[in-house]
């Protein structure tokens, strides 16, 4: 069950108004989140931002270890636990019923090293990847499947799910990927040429101060270098913490495509997973 805060008090004073606010949701949601091929551009002169990138990292206050790859919070899914949704996404790669693919990804699950060299190891050593789904990176159903791993993340997590919350909805939740192989598209986040400009300056000076506590000084100039110029990327990952944010906040779930997973046949360790609410 996942934890929502609506005060359930005085529920009913409008039946109509109810159901047209419940209808608004479903409409916001999806179009907020389903459109996956959309570049978003996101100008940081009217738009106020949170530029997530690494575990332990704070802005305002606010907890914004949003990373798929953060360890702190495993998830179960179909009766297998995970450190993280990372893992869940991957083993998706090798969702085919074949001898190699469960053997990949039992690997998968029991593999200790974190989910930065688990990627290294299955998702670009073409040892591995030469036995993946050559469908997977071509369609959409992926991104509903990292979808339906980040929501069992809040609904298992509790502080993950608080942490969430506590973003207020005016802000746009992005994974800033500025140095991520050069400057080409970003797709689960957004780059910033500007804001990279800013923070390799300061982080110079940052440098060249020799003063303590130098890890904290850089994190706080790449945040406050971040409130400058344009984002740009498809920011799937932002989407996605987004309709989550949209969920736990009005106590729905986000817009899993089900019908989507469930014709890409995916398997795992030799099972067809058959998804639903």
């Amino acid at each position: 069950m996942y934890f929502c805060n609506v005060k359930q008090n005085n529920f009913t004073n409008s039946f109509r108004s109810a159901i047209y606010g419940l209808y608004r949701i479903v409409v916001t949601l999806k179009e907020l989140f389903m459109d996956f091929k959309r570049i978003e551009r996101y100008d940081t002169s009217v738009v106020k931002v949170v530029p997530f990138s690494r575990t332990g990292m704070t802005f305002k206050g606010w907890d914004i270890s949003f990373g798929n790859m953060n360890p702190e919070f495993p998830v179960t899914f179909f009766g297998h636990k995970y450190p993280c949704p990372e893992y869940v996404y991957i083993s998706g790669f090798y969702g085919k019923n074949d001898t190699k693919c469960i053997e990949i990804q039992k690997d998968i699950k029991n593999h200790v090293g974190g989910a930065k060299t688990l990627k290294s190891k299955y998702r670009k050593n073409q040892e591995y990847t030469q036995y993946g789904r050559m469908d997977f990176d071509n369609e959409e159903w992926r991104f509903h499947l990292m979808l339906y791993a980040v929501w069992l993340k809040c609904k298992q997590n509790r502080q993950f799910a608080d942490m969430l919350r506590t973003i207020p909805d005016d802000y746009v939740i992005l994974e800033n990927q500025n140095g991520f192989h050069g400057w080409e598209l970003a797709d689960w986040g957004c780059k910033n040429r500007e804001a990279h400009k800013a923070y390799m300056l300061a982080n110079k000076q940052i440098t060249a101060s020799n003063a303590t506590g130098i890890g904290k000084l850089r994190d706080e100039a790449k945040l406050k270098a971040c409130q400058t110029g344009v984002w740009e990327g498809m920011n799937h990952q932002g989407k996605i913490l987004m309709a989550c944010r949209a969920a736990l906040r009005k106590c729905t779930a986000p817009p899993i495509d089900y019908e989507l997973l469930n014709k890409a046949k995916i398997y795992l360790f030799g099972e067809l997973l058959q998804f639903g609410e």
